[in-house]
Parts: C-alpha cells; sequence; structure tokens
C-alpha cells in the first residue's frame, strides 16, 4: 500500500516555535556584586555555626555566658572574625582600618615589615598606641597640666620594652 505524499503531509503536527530569548549576559559589575553577595552569606552561615558552638562551649565549662561584658567581648570577637573571613573574600570591613593600625607584622630580627615583604613575617605584634593615644583634642586646647601629663603618658608608652601582645 502505497500513500501518496498528500497523505504524509496531513498527519504532520506543526508545532509553534519556541521563541527562545537570547541570553543576557551579566555585566562585571552585577557579577562582583553577586559573588560578594555569595561570599557574605557564606560567612554569615559559617559565623552563625561557629558562634553557636563556641557559645555552648563556654557554657558548658562554666564560663558565665549570661554576664554582660561576656556578650559585650564575645560580639567584638566575632565579629574581628567575621572581618578575617572579609578579607579572606575580599570584602570590605569596618574592622580592617582598625586591624591595620594595630597589627604589625614582625620579622624573626625584630624588623617590623613594610608591605609586601610578609614572606618573612615571624610574628604579629599589637601596638595599641595609635588608637590609644590618638586624639582629635588639638594640644593648644589642653591646659598646660593636663597638655604636660599627657605627653608624660605619650613619652611613657613610647619608651616600654615589652614587644606588646605577639600571636605568632
Amino acid at each position: 500500500m502505497m500513500t501518496d505524499k498528500k497523505d504524509d503531509k496531513d498527519n504532520i503536527i506543526i508545532f509553534p516555535k519556541v521563541k527562545q530569548e537570547p541570553k543576557k549576559q551579566i555585566s562585571a559589575k552585577h557579577q562582583k556584586e553577586l559573588k560578594d553577595l555569595q561570599a557574605r552569606l557564606f560567612v554569615t552561615t559559617l559565623m552563625e555555626k561557629v558562634q553557636d558552638e563556641l557559645f555552648i562551649l563556654f557554657g558548658q565549662n562554666s564560663i558565665q555566658t549570661d554576664d554582660a561584658q561576656f556578650q559585650k567581648d564575645f560580639a567584638f570577637i566575632m565579629e574581628s572574625v567575621k572581618s578575617c573571613l572579609y578579607r579572606d573574600f575580599s570584602l570590605k570591613h569596618n574592622l580592617h582600618n582598625i586591624v591595620d593600625r594595630v597589627a604589625q607584622s614582625v620579622a624573626a630580627n625584630g624588623k617590623i615589615l613594610k608591605e609586601g615583604e610578609e614572606d618573612k613575617l615571624s610574628y604579629v605584634q599589637m601596638d595599641y598606641s595609635d588608637i590609644l593615644f590618638r586624639s582629635k583634642i588639638k594640644k593648644k586646647d589642653l591646659p598646660p597640666e593636663t597638655l604636660k601629663k599627657l605627653e608624660e603618658l605619650i613619652s611613657k608608652h613610647q619608651k616600654k620594652d615589652d614587644d606588646g601582645d605577639k600571636i605568632t
């Protein structure tokens, strides 16, 4: 049995063509925003886990976790860890400026390292003088007695023999 070509055409069902939208290109700016958002979400999730586990561990070891001062210190520590992770993902955090002013990379010979010399790092020295003694008060606005005491304190601190807190 031979079929007529006309019959073959009658058996064909023509579906409407699906119009495909061209894939939209995401700009570099939006790609970076998305990447940063994903990194922030990752850090936030990780920090919640770490914070909960540490808080439970401290409580199990009789640390007074319900003390207001402990909670302030703990919140600062957690924010510091968050800042550390943000830096790893090239995200900005307000604590970076403080850390950069306070933490000094030091070589084994005691020399303060400059940026780019981190491969010679032996330990990190914490120097809070830049924060503790930096003041927005102009010296000329201080009474002479206060100015003298302030200069003595600064001088005493700068002559200190200890190396500050070291993290090795």
